[in-house]
């Protein structure tokens, strides 16, 4: 291998076992011309990187939110994504040095150096996206129901109008939410390598 660049510490899953990483974790590296991975208790996996990534990467929000961000690496050959957890190991006595974030912007700069841009998403997948957006969607869809038996029922001419402006800045608000979580979840191509940053969560391995 090249010189090692950004690196993350990621949880193992039965896809990075089958793979032959042994461990609780798994380092990801990476260098100039590959992705690698090296199991905590033995094992490793070297991925070609460009151009032999079918898809760049797709950095999940759904995990930003839930404080378990996910990358999904699309590997060349391979129909289903690469799945990796990222997370902090306070026992890595490289930590310091290991930085999720840098290490989902480096890929993506040199993917989009190659013009692969439209490799590179953020978001969750459209399933997801859209069965929460839906659920996410019920309490407005029930307030803007709210605001409008407000307008219909026969109040005083105070209370009438006190009803109606809570109710509807419920709804409008509950509406916002709505909006934003699908803006948030549904994957999109990343366009500018700054638009990266409005996807990754504030962490480092340190």
């Amino acid at each position: 291998m090249s010189k090692f660049g950004p690196s993350f510490i990621a949880a193992s899953t039965g896809q990075l076992k089958r793979l032959g990483l042994r461990g609780d974790t798994v380092a990801v590296v990476l260098t100039a011309d590959v992705v690698g991975f090296i199991g905590a208790d033995g094992g490793d996996q070297p991925d070609p990187i460009c151009p032999h990534l079918r898809t760049a990467c797709r950095n999940d929000l759904g995990g930003k939110l839930s404080r378990r961000p996910e990358l999904r690496l699309y590997l060349q050959g391979e129909p289903q994504p690469l799945r990796l957890f990222p997370q902090r190991d306070p026992a890595d006595v490289a930590a310091a040095s290991r930085s999720y974030p840098q290490f989902v912007r480096e890929v993506a700069a040199r993917l989009a150096s190659g013009g692969g841009f439209a490799r590179i998403e953020t978001g969750s997948g459209k399933v997801w996206a859209a069965i929460s957006t839906v659920l996410v969607s019920l309490p407005a869809i029930g307030m803007v129901g709210v605001f409008a038996s407000t307008v219909l029922l026969t109040l005083p001419h105070a209370e009438r109008w006190i009803a109606r402006s809570f109710t509807a800045i419920v709804a409008v608000a509950a509406i916002w939410l709505a909006a934003w979580w699908w803006r948030e979840h549904w994957p999109r191509r990343v366009r500018r390598l700054t638009d990266l940053d409005r996807a990754l969560p504030v962490m480092n391995e340190g």
